[in-house]
């Protein structure tokens, strides 16, 4: 459905305006323009508030909208325009991303290339794929579909690496869900996953272009299967069942280490906005503590046993930057160090993640650390010990935390960033006068 409306101020006493605009938000819709907005049905609710603004002197237009893909009209049936979503590392760390590339290439596509998350941006780099926009936003996969749909494409092609194929499809749909644009303006759209022996999944639009995708890449074409989301909400609890999950490996709840699996039938529970239990697995206090008041159902929940090996660091050409920024949680890591000449990571394995990530752009990290690493990082040969541009703290045991909260308050008083006067090494004497007694050790590289 296309929803048009006017509501002239002079007329909206009551607020109808906001109102509005928030239902067609919880409804799912998507604004096109000022006043323009697409949705995928209207409900009584959404009615009786179009009624209500009727009344009051605005106007409301409805039309039902089917758009029409151009690959359908297009005389040549050729495919022109092409964007493709990277997810993760393991499609640049194991060739996919390379080969769906040149054959785009050889199809004569024009290719714009998003990619989604810290670690896959960090391969990209690792892979020689230069480092423009490396330190800006990392968009979700939903909202990097969303963004290449407005460019009018005739495919999408969204590129996963998950443990399994079972993970891939579970992946793929979820994104899917969240992409709204791309689900209402019906954007041909497929998945390349590189679990097992690889499969393509077709998931929205003209099927031929998923097979051909899939015969140039000699990959079994796969329709995905029902679904139940694994989410249940009874006796004021929500119950979020975890899918491919092995035993021994760290669950995640927006990218905070919550606990480990024990088995392969793992179930987070949560009342009240907060972690409760880990039904199957073992829960760390700490890491609850961390999450704080979360939505299970909406959570980005992950599982793994490490982070990407990764491949001795690419060094890329840089100006020193003149800013120090503190780091809580290493996914942001690389779009906040834009600017940057020092990073104060908070925690071992954020302080160890930051640290593997930033080496590629020259950036040294001061960490706070007390001892109790979650494991996340993996080690390469070669690589143990402490580098390079790595300066650690260690402060009391199960101290780090409240070593980042003094920091925080006291040295950049509520502020993203503090200006970087003199050489790092005046700020890291200030970090630890800060610290006072709170400091057992100092590392340096």
């Amino acid at each position: 459905m296309l929803l048009l409306y006017d509501i002239k101020p002079e007329f909206d006493r009551r607020g109808a305006r906001v109102r509005l605009v928030r239902l067609l938000r919880k409804k799912g819709g998507v604004p096109i323009q000022r006043s323009t907005w697409l949705l995928p049905a209207v409900d009584e609710e959404l009615l009786r508030l179009l009624d209500e603004i009727r009344m009051g002197g605005g106007t409301v237009f409805l039309c039902e909208w089917k758009p029409i893909p151009l690959q359908r009209v297009r005389a040549s049936g050729g495919v022109l325009r092409v964007g493709v979503v990277l997810q993760g590392p393991k499609p640049i760390d194991e060739g996919m991303a390379d080969r769906v590339l040149r054959l785009l290439e050889e199809w004569g596509a024009r290719v714009r290339v998003l990619i989604s998350g810290a670690m896959g941006r960090v391969a990209a780099l690792d892979r020689g794929w230069g480092c423009g926009g490396a330190a800006g936003a990392s968009p979700l996969p939903s909202r990097a579909l969303d963004e290449l749909s407005l460019e009018n494409p005739d495919l999408l092609i969204l590129l996963t690496g998950c443990k399994s194929l079972e993970n891939g499809l579970h992946m793929g749909r979820k994104i899917v869900e969240n992409a709204r644009l791309a689900r209402l303006l019906r954007v041909p759209l497929t998945q390349v996953e590189t679990a097992g022996r690889g499969a393509v999944i077709h998931w929205a639009g003209d099927p031929s272009l998923s097979r051909k995708l899939a015969g140039s890449l000699s990959l079994e074409l796969r329709s995905p299967p029902p679904f139940t989301g694994g989410i249940e909400r009874r006796g004021g609890r929500v119950y979020r069942s975890l899918v491919g999950v092995r035993p021994g490996e760290k669950i995640l709840v927006n990218g905070y280490v919550v606990g480990e699996s024990l088995s392969h039938d793992v179930t987070l529970v949560a009342r009240g906005g907060r972690l409760e239990e880990i039904v199957g697995g073992r829960k760390y206090p700490r890491g609850f503590q961390k999450v704080g008041r979360v939505d299970l159902a909406r959570a980005n929940v992950k599982t793994l046993r490490t982070l990407r090996g990764v491949p001795p660091p690419r060094t890329l050409p840089g100006r020193k930057g003149s800013r120090v920024i503190l780091v809580e949680r290493a996914d942001t890591a690389l779009e906040r160090a834009q600017g940057a000449g020092l990073v104060i990571a908070v925690g071992d394995d954020t302080t160890m993640i930051t640290h593997e990530i930033l080496s590629r752009l020259g950036i040294p990290v001061l960490g706070l650390v007390d001892g109790d690493a979650d494991g996340l990082m993996e080690r390469s040969g070669g690589r143990e010990g402490v580098r390079s541009g790595l300066y650690l703290v260690r402060v009391s045991p199960g101290m780090d935390d409240e070593a980042g909260r003094i920091v925080r308050e006291r040295l950049f008083r509520g502020r993203p960033w503090v200006r970087l006067r003199g050489d790092p090494e005046r700020m890291k004497r200030r970090v630890l006068e800060t610290l006072g007694e709170l400091v057992q050790e100092v590392v340096t590289a």
